[in-house]
């Protein structure tokens, strides 16, 4: 039965939703990297670099030559999101960053849907980066598989502030059962793909403890 609160979208529209998400799933990790580099490796560098202001090029380029095991984590998953995920996302559906941004619609919805589900914990204590990169990681399979769910059901309840999002693994297999759509396939193997990176962040813990006051 359709929820009263579910808005339904076109698949031309989903797609082009689908694109900006995972464009901004990118963005947070790499952006949650940053802030651990430059808490790190990076504090020398700490006034000349934006942490908020994402490049792909010249951020991946940064990123992937530091050390620390999590910017480490946040260069491979961002290049496998780029390469692997979105470029052909992009390729089977005909689209690219500026069919999709001539669509101010979908761009806007896109961005409601990243926004909507991932968490971002902007504190200035150096623990809370890392925090804030696990907490990046669990919420990024969220917007994915709320994507995936639009995919498959071409209704989204994102709009409804009450919401909050069932994901589990086991739904996400009985959401998958049948379907071999490329496009929900491609993103069932992400959430899986970042899942595995979240297991392997959690297992670290040679990270900053946090300093009591005395």
């Amino acid at each position: 039965m359709k929820n009263s609160n579910s808005i339904a979208y076109s698949g031309a529209m989903i797609k082009k939703m689908g694109y900006i998400a995972i464009c901004g799933v990118i963005m947070g990790i790499i952006v949650s990297g940053k802030r651990i580099a430059l808490s790190g490796e990076l504090k020398s560098l700490k006034m000349l670099i934006d942490p908020i202001h994402v490049d792909l090029v010249e951020d991946l380029d940064l990123l992937r030559i530091l050390d620390e095991p999590h910017v480490k984590f946040a260069s491979e998953l961002a290049d496998y999101i780029q390469f692997e995920v979105l470029n052909p996302y992009g390729l089977v559906n005909s689209l690219d960053d500026d069919v999709v941004l001539e669509d101010e619609w979908a761009t806007e919805k896109g961005w409601e849907l990243h926004w909507r589900f991932m968490f971002y914990l902007l504190h200035p204590k150096v623990r809370d980066r890392y925090v804030n990169f696990n907490r990046i990681l669990l919420t990024s399979q969220r917007v994915i598989y709320e994507l995936l769910k639009l995919m498959v059901t071409g209704e989204t309840r994102m709009s409804d502030p009450t919401y909050r999002t069932n994901y589990s693994p086991g739904r996400l297999k009985a959401l998958m059962i049948g379907n071999e759509d490329p496009n929900v396939v491609m993103m069932a193997e992400l959430i899986n793909h970042i899942k595995d990176y979240e297991v392997k962040s959690r297992a670290i813990t040679e990270i900053p403890k946090k300093r009591t006051r005395r």
